[in-house]
């Protein structure tokens, strides 16, 4: 009600991966922003400089926030019909099929990161659990493609 500017949720974020403020820190490779929706004709032209040569982030209050090399942007879009072409021609475009992908790589990955690392401990021991052999995929893969 008093009309002041105030930074909305991409701004903040943007500027305290810039300032490696809060949760992202200088030793941070790559600082990831996922913006997951379809895309707006209304605010999509206003990243244009973000993704453009200059890659900073001009706000309506005239603040100017530069993404450093280690910022990342990606869109995971249903559909580009509300994109111009100007807008896609700045971003790479990588189209996935899910009837071609399906639900069995996310497992496959899931599977492969968790198992060596599932470990706990107790009085000073530490236990690794044993290795998800093929018998015990094949019935786990089983079991989850009769519920999806």
């Amino acid at each position: 009600k008093s009309k002041e500017w105030r930074n909305g949720v991409l701004s903040v974020i943007l500027k305290n991966q810039n300032k490696c403020e809060e949760k992202y820190k200088k030793t941070h490779i790559h600082k990831w922003t996922i913006l997951d929706g379809d895309v707006d004709t209304l605010w999509i032209e206003s990243l244009n400089t973000v993704m453009d040569d200059n890659k900073v982030l001009t706000l309506v209050s005239n603040d100017r926030i530069p993404l450093t090399p280690s910022m990342r942007l990606l869109f995971e879009v249903s559909n580009l019909k509300n994109a111009s072409p100007a807008t896609v021609s700045r971003g790479g475009v990588l189209f996935i099929n899910e009837t071609d992908i399906g639900w069995n790589p996310f497992v496959n990955s899931w599977l492969d990161r968790s198992q060596p690392y599932m470990k706990a401990t107790e009085d000073s021991l530490s236990i690794q659990y044993p290795p998800i052999n093929e018998v015990a995929k094949a019935v786990f893969f089983r079991c989850f493609q009769s519920y999806i």
